[in-house]
């Protein structure tokens, strides 16, 4: 695992880069904000990304998006200590979160599940990702029918027009942050089977058959 590390703190970098390197695990590099952080993720190619996202600006909310758009595969674990900061780096495409007041022992547990295929989260904080996700559905919903709005986007394969609701387009979005398509369902409101449904038209409408690529496309198209 190679890590870069994203805060505006010198000392506390230091201090977990110690932690992180003393354990075994590659640190390749430091960023004091968030413009920096999608220079050096450009550069030193990480396979993940440690973000402090308490208290920031839109600087690296935009890098989370910028990132995830030119890499997918980078994974961005973000620390926040406010929900509207967590939700927002989960929008923006951040794959794990956790709380500013984890313990070093349990960062290098989680940094263990991430690297077997799991999502690192601390306790509680799911639900209250969930929860602030589907306020915001229920707020746009209110805003207006979500089937009428559509948004024309380039097939994967051929290029030719395709358009996807602004329901799919919230689906899409959903599930390219890691969110299962149960949690995607409980997020806006459907069942299971009718998450499944909508991503199966959408794999269609794109020519792309696994979820895997629709996601990478998703992420391109910043749906």
């Amino acid at each position: 695992m190679n890590v870069l590390l994203v805060d505006n703190r010198v000392l506390f970098l230091e201090g977990l880069q110690s932690l992180l390197q003393s354990n075994g695990i590659k640190v390749a590099g430091m960023a004091l904000s968030g413009p920096e952080a999608l220079e050096k993720t450009r550069l030193l190619g990480p396979d993940v990304v440690l973000m402090d996202v308490t208290g920031t600006g839109q600087d690296r909310l935009e890098a989370i998006r910028r990132i995830r758009a030119e890499n997918p595969a980078v994974k961005i674990i973000v620390f926040a200590d406010s929900d509207e900061n967590l939700i927002a780096a989960v929008q923006n495409g951040a794959c794990g979160y956790l709380l500013t007041s984890i313990e070093g022992g349990e960062l290098l547990q989680k940094l263990g599940d991430l690297e077997r295929g799991e999502v690192p989260f601390s306790p509680g904080l799911t639900a209250r990702v969930l929860e602030g996700i589907a306020r915001l559905a229920a707020e746009r919903e209110r805003a207006g029918p979500m089937t009428e709005k559509v948004q024309v986007v380039p097939a994967a394969e051929n290029g030719e027009a395709v358009q996807l609701t602004a329901r799919q387009q919230e689906i899409l979005g959903l599930v390219a942050q890691g969110l299962t398509y149960r949690e995607a369902g409980e997020a806006v409101g459907l069942k299971e089977r009718t998450v499944k449904y909508h991503m199966g038209r959408i794999m269609k409408q794109v020519h792309l058959k696994k979820r895997e690529r629709v996601i990478a496309y998703a992420l391109k198209k910043r749906l």
